[in-house]
């Protein structure tokens, strides 16, 4: 005598029956004892964690780098000043000196909102030059435009403010034969800070390079190249027509 086991699909303990018989005395009915058998399963695999390497940031002693500057030397265009040394190291690669050319001229940037721009002054003055940039920039507003000395060099020093906000920006243009040297800062964020050497905004550095900039060559005698309008034909007369200068250069004069 038996029963049948549940056959919905489930997982469900297979079944054995024992029929025991017993005495008249008892009840008639056969008891049915039930054992189960669980049915065995896959052991799962031991899953293994990814192993992690972590990232190992470099780190400077900054006190090494207070006060510490780095000399640029540009042989092509005759020129050099000084930069932050720790510019120089992995972390701000993004600061350090950069060369890059425009319409006509070449720029050097350092820090992010500092750029020396080199171009041909075409026969104009400085302070010409500043009106015809002015003309371009409706939102350009001068409030300082003095003729100083920077190095023994007569340098036309502007200010202005510009843009919606007021920005603030500085030039001084150095001009040398055919030659301007526009050394520029304007204002805006910037990832080149470094607070725990005193540097937290460019303009912190700014004057700085201003006071080392320098000529490191001087003119042997005019000369005009055939093609006064062609930047890269004035640069080849220029690296045949200068030698370098040495000696000590002082700062005559700069705003504070």
């Amino acid at each position: 005598m038996g029963c049948s086991s549940d056959q919905s699909g489930l997982h469900t303990p297979t079944l054995s029956y024992t029929t025991v018989v017993v005495s008249p005395s008892e009840t008639s009915t056969p008891v049915i004892v039930a054992t189960s058998t669980r049915v065995p399963t896959s052991t799962p695999k031991p899953t293994h964690a990814p192993t992690y390497t972590p990232t190992i940031t470099p780190t400077l002693d900054f006190f090494l780098y207070k006060d510490v500057w780095n000399t640029y030397v540009n042989k092509m265009y005759g020129f050099s000043f000084e930069y932050p040394a720790i510019y120089d190291q992995a972390l701000y690669t993004q600061c350090r000196v950069r060369a890059s050319q425009f319409d006509n001229g070449v720029r050097f940037d350092v820090a992010w909102r500092i750029f020396v721009e080199v171009f041909p002054s075409n026969g104009r003055s400085a302070s010409q030059w500043v009106d015809e940039w002015l003309g371009h920039y409706e939102t350009v507003e001068i409030f300082t435009r003095d003729a100083i000395f920077v190095n023994e060099e007569k340098v036309l020093f502007i200010e202005y403010q510009f843009g919606m906000l007021g920005r603030y920006g500085a030039i001084y243009i150095f001009q040398k034969d055919d030659l301007f040297y526009a050394v520029n800062y304007y204002t805006g964020g910037s990832p080149c800070k470094v607070p725990e050497i005193g540097i937290n905004d460019d303009f912190d550095i700014y004057p700085h390079i201003v006071q080392s900039f320098k000529f490191i060559r001087y003119h042997l005698g005019r000369l005009t190249p055939p093609a006064a309008d062609s930047f890269a034909a004035l640069a080849a007369a220029n690296a045949t027509r200068w030698a370098v200068l040495d000696g000590p250069v002082q700062i005559k004069n700069i705003p504070s």
